[in-house]
Parts: structure tokens; sequence; C-alpha cells
């Protein structure tokens, strides 16, 4: 019976997951796909592998031509080699009809369905983490489902389509074999994470703080750590048509600045993050507790310096869903906390990138080729019809803070409650079960205003 229960809540959660994930064709994802489909194009139709930021480049000049959507790459060649692997059927399929494969349901569909295979796998890695530090096999099980369930990941995976879950699934991948004092191993992985996004270095030099005080065998690991992403240099120097992301991040987030310097303004990002790593520095007796919050608290602190897009938070997610069940202590208020605050968050960026979330987003996949286009004009039904005034940001400003507070009060809570002040496994089961039936339904929000769309324009 338990079996057959556990079978049916895995259903569930897999028909929840599964609308918005074929029901959003976000331009992002059609760019990746591209990207993906140009490594085989500068291997077999350009001048090699070596080629492919060039070849991308002018198929991009291309596919404006024929107005099509598409973008320079920006990230660095490790994440296009899976995504080329992942889109192999899907140039195939191109090469052989003609076809513009990115922009159709189908392949919208199956290049978004890479993200969501590593977002599983992350889940995954969750759990191995989560058994690894103690915590019991259920909660350990817990944690992976509320990853899977988390607002943050409905947004920047399940409609957004965003690739994070690839290198967050590496980041994690390290942190498994950190715990398990792999330590070369530990290096590879965010090695590569690394060159996939930034912002896993900011876990990383947590992590390589919290147990290494020694300098040049910090600056050792520094080098390794960035070993992946130096080599990509280097083999694609020269590569002028590349777009640099990493440089466009450095650019925002030291933006931010704190006017307090006779000599200019300090970034907001380098004091919240390096306050966090000189902790970890100063920190004498290690523990997997400390290793989680300042983990999350330099992600959070880096990610509130600066107007950072709804997708980045998805690297937020991971220490949240260790952090809820990390001890054995059943706290009500640290669920509520986090699932009003990342609620808040998913809502402030609907008002404010409403272009992530809007019904013209649908009508890419299979679900507007099903029930039907949805209008996108300047009157049209739509969020974009509510937002983009000031009402409408600052009501986006006020969520945001929402967030920040929820989150800050959840971690403190996490910190100062007793054992003895907790709630039953029962009870905090059925909180767990509430958090998802409310996230879905915030989640699905955008889709209620296609479905509105539609139904005005056929009456």
């Amino acid at each position: 019976m338990k079996i057959h229960r556990n079978r049916v809540k895995w259903i569930c959660l897999f028909l929840i997951a599964i609308i918005p994930i074929i029901s959003y064709g976000y331009n992002d994802t059609i760019f990746l796909i591209r990207h993906g489909l140009n490594v085989w194009g500068s291997i077999f139709e350009g001048d090699g592998l070596l080629s492919f930021y060039m070849y991308n480049h002018m198929d991009v000049l291309n596919s404006e031509k024929l107005g099509y959507l598409a973008c320079d790459a920006m990230y660095e060649f490790p994440i296009y080699a899976i995504m080329a692997v992942w889109d192999l059927p899907l140039w195939i399929v191109q090469n052989l009809t003609g076809m513009d494969v990115a922009a159709t349901w189908w392949g919208i569909l199956w290049g978004k369905t890479l993200f969501v295979v590593f977002l599983v796998y992350g889940a995954y890695l969750i759990k191995k983490i989560c058994l690894e530090i103690g915590i019991e096999e259920e909660k350990s099980v817990w944690a992976g489902v509320i990853y899977l369930t988390s607002l943050i990941t409905f947004s920047s995976v399940y409609i957004i389509g965003q690739c994070d879950t690839i290198g967050i699934a590496f980041g994690l991948l390290g942190i498994y074999y950190y715990l398990k004092g792999a330590n070369k191993r530990f290096l590879l992985f965010f090695s590569i994470a690394i060159s996939m996004k930034l912002f896993v270095m900011v876990v990383f030099l947590v992590l390589v703080l919290l147990k290494e005080k020694r300098i040049l065998y910090i600056l050792r690991d520094l080098v390794a750590g960035i070993g992946v992403t130096i080599v990509s240099k280097l083999l694609f120097f020269g590569n002028v048509q590349k777009s640099s992301f990493s440089g466009d991040f450095l650019v925002k987030i030291l933006n931010n600045k704190l006017p307090v310097s006779t000599a200019g303004t300090v970034p907001v990002s380098v004091v919240l993050v390096g306050l966090v790593l000189v902790c970890c520095y100063l920190t004498k007796a290690y523990s997997n507790k400390k290793m989680v919050c300042y983990s999350m608290l330099a992600l959070f602190g880096l990610f509130i310096s600066y107007q950072s897009t709804p997708y980045v938070w998805m690297y937020l997610a991971p220490f949240v869903s260790i952090l809820l069940v990390f001890d054995n202590i059943y706290q009500k208020e640290t669920v509520v906390l986090a699932t009003v605050g990342e609620a808040a968050l998913v809502l402030s960026h609907m008002l404010y990138f409403y272009w992530c979330y809007d019904v013209d987003k649908v009508n890419r996949t299979v679900i507007g080729q099903i029930f039907g286009m949805a209008s996108y004009e300047e009157e049209s039904f739509s969020i974009r019809y509510f937002t983009g005034n000031q009402i409408s940001n600052m009501i986006s400003g006020c969520l945001t803070a929402a967030f920040i507070v929820a989150m800050v009060g959840m971690m403190a809570a996490k910190m100062i409650r007793k054992a003895g002040e907790s709630i039953s496994e029962k009870e905090w089961n059925n909180a767990m079960y509430v958090r998802i039936v409310f996230n879905t339904i915030i989640a699905y929000v955008p889709l209620v205003f296609y479905v509105v769309n539609r139904i005005m324009n056929v009456m």
C-alpha cells in the first residue's frame, strides 16, 4: 500500500511539473538550442570545432535576416558541448529536412528536457548530500522533492527553461565529493561548474575557506577551480565574436555601490560576499550546517546586491532545500517563511520581467498548437497589460523586500529555534504538501492569463 501511495505521489509531482514545461517556450531556450546545433555545424560545415563562436555569430546574422530568434554564444564551451550531444538528433533532422527545428514546439520541448534531466539529477544529488551529512532517509528524499517543487524551480526551469541546472548539478557533485573528502574530484567538478557560470565560484570559495587556512593551498585550489575556464578561453582565444557573460556579469554586480569611500564608491556585492568569506576563513571548527548556511548567505548576498534576472536565483534553491530538512527539528515557521519568500520573489519577477512569463511564450509550444494562439497586441489581456507602470514597479519592489525579509527570517529561525519548539513529523509533512499545492497555484498564474486571453479571443 505504501509503495502504491508513493507511486501516486510521484505521478502527481510529474503532472504538476510537465504542464508548465510543455506550455512555455522562452527566447533563451531557443537561443541555447541553436548554440547546441551550431557546435555540429562548426564541425561539418565550418572551419572546425575551434571556429564555433565565429560560426555561431555568422548563423546569428543569417537568422536575423530571416526573422529567426538568435543571439551570440556567451558562455564558455563546456556547456555547449553538453547541449550539442543532447541536440544531435535535432541537428540530424534539421539537415535532412531544412526545417528551423529550434523554433518548433517539439524542438523547444526536446531542448528544455535536457535542463529538466539535470534538474532531476540535481535532486538526486541533494538527497545523497543530505544522507552524507547525517540527515535521515525520509527527510533526504523530501529535500530533493523541495528542490523539484520550489517556486524558483517552476520559474527558472519549468517556465523559462534556463540551462543553469547543468552547472548546478556539477556543483552539487563537487559538494558531495567535498563531504566525502575526495579533494581532486571536488576540484574537478567545481571547475566544470564554474566554467558554465561564475555564480558557482562563490560557493566554491566558501567551501575552500571553511577547511583550508593556508594561503598557498587556497591559491592552489583557486587556480584548479578556474582551470577548465582557462583551458576553454585558451582553446577559443581569438574568437572575437564571442560575447562575454562573465564580463557583463562582473560589470553588473560591481555597478551597485555604497557611497562610503572618499576615493570613490564601494561595490555592495564585494562587501556582502566578502564578509561571508572572511567569516568562513576565520571559522576554526568546521560543521556541515555552517557549510550550508554560509553557502546560502554568500549567494544570497551576491544576488540581492544587483538587479539579478529571475533564473540566477536557481542557484539558491539547493541550499534552501537542504536547510529546510537539515536537522531533526520539524519547524513549520521555516517552511512558511521559505514558501512565502519564494512566492514574493517569483511574483515580483512576473511583474518586472513579464516578458519571461507572458502569453506569447505559450504560442510556440504544443499547448499553443492545440488550443490556439494567444493575442499579444498592446490592448490584449496579458501580464504586460498590467505592468510597466509606476504602481507595478512599486509592488515588485515591495515583493522583493518581502522575499529578503522572509529568507533572512528562515535562516535565523533555523539557527535559533530549539528541538522542544518543533512540530510533529506528520504536521511537518502536511505543511510540505500545502507548500507544493501553494507553489503550483502561483506557478500556474501566467497560464491563467493565456486561458483568459484565448476565451476572450473566441468570444
